[in-house]
């Protein structure tokens, strides 16, 4: 579990005990619909976290965020197909795999992950330059400043 689902979950109970222990109109000196009314929004906003948290988020495929899928920023950036968005990106991962050995006899225990992307970015955009996107998604402008550096 989640943090977010441990604290959702903890909010739930507590406001149950709440509602059944000590109802809000009689402390309150309110209404009796209003515990109910209460009760359901409680429950309703918990039920909509855990359908959004789990199910929604779980239907986005792990592709379509991969290098060139349908969310990446390679699509989102540039004007190219998927099919040849792939066919650069794994022509520009060449002198990466180079520079990424001699990290890795240097720092054996290094974590490359971010390094390799950003070596793969930069020569993408090299080869891509001229079909970038001119557009003022602050998406596209962070990550044309993230693989400038």
């Amino acid at each position: 579990m989640l943090l977010f689902d441990i604290i959702a979950v903890l909010i739930f109970v507590i406001s149950l005990y709440l509602f059944i222990k000590n109802p809000i109109y009689t402390k309150y000196d309110t209404e009796p619909w209003v515990d109910p009314l209460v009760g359901f929004i409680l429950t309703f906003i918990v039920v909509t976290y855990m359908y959004v948290a789990h199910y929604v988020l779980a239907l986005t495929p792990e592709t379509a965020t991969s290098p060139c899928g349908q969310l990446s920023s390679q699509i989102e950036c540039y004007n190219v197909s998927q099919a040849n968005c792939m066919i650069a990106w794994n022509s520009s991962r060449g002198s990466c795999d180079a520079r990424l050995e001699e990290i890795r006899k240097e720092r054996p225990s290094a974590l490359t992950g971010v390094f390799l992307e950003t070596c793969i970015s930069r020569n993408f955009d090299k080869v891509m330059r001229y079909n970038r996107q001119n557009t003022d998604k602050s998406t596209c402008q962070d990550y044309f400043r993230r693989i400038s550096n």
